[in-house]
């Protein structure tokens, strides 16, 4: 019975964050892209709206060599039809993903450094609400351009997580998700 509520409070404070993060940055969804670095980056973006995904890999677009992320950018256009929406919506699932990911880490770390079994307690939810709520998250989440920081970190998280749970082990995950990010 212990158990089941233990996973049951892990589902409740998911959806919670999952509520609380879409009523917060939500408020972004009626605003325009930004001018001066969204366009540029992405609608005004040649490669991005006309050029082929090949060309994404091929050299640095604008000083910056993240095909990844442009490749991420040019299907949320395709899928989108040009729409900022798309992509708001987007990087608030994110930095929500980026939230469980670390409080998935911390559970990982806890347990395996200090030997204990990890209970979600209030200093731990307190501790993931301060990283998705402080102001510093606003910028990356509301600032379109900023999706490729939260796709770095998704990746890096990631990782990070693999190698705690296997460290005796170079895994060809982890080392993908390092590579991506």
């Amino acid at each position: 019975m212990q158990n089941a509520l233990y996973r049951y409070s892990y589902f409740l404070v998911g959806v919670l964050f999952l509520v609380m993060t879409f009523i917060v940055f939500g408020q972004n969804f009626s605003e325009p892209y930004i001018p001066w670095d969204d366009d540029r980056n992405i609608w005004k973006n040649y490669i991005l709206t006309n050029g082929s995904s090949i060309d994404l890999f091929k050299e640095p677009i604008y000083g910056m060599y993240i095909p990844l992320t442009y490749s991420y950018w040019k299907f949320l256009l395709f899928i989108g039809d040009s729409s900022p929406d798309i992509f708001r919506f987007l990087n608030i699932s994110l930095h929500f993903f980026n939230s469980i990911l670390l409080l998935l880490i911390t559970k990982v770390w806890v347990e395996r450094y200090f030997n204990q079994k990890f209970k979600l307690d209030a200093i731990c939810i307190f501790l993931i609400l301060i990283f998705l709520f402080h102001p510093v998250q606003v910028e990356v989440v509301a600032w379109i351009s900023g999706g490729r920081d939260l796709l770095s970190f998704f990746f890096a998280i990631l990782a990070m997580i693999v190698m705690l749970k296997y460290p005796k082990q170079i895994l060809l995950p982890s080392l993908l998700f390092v590579y991506l990010s």
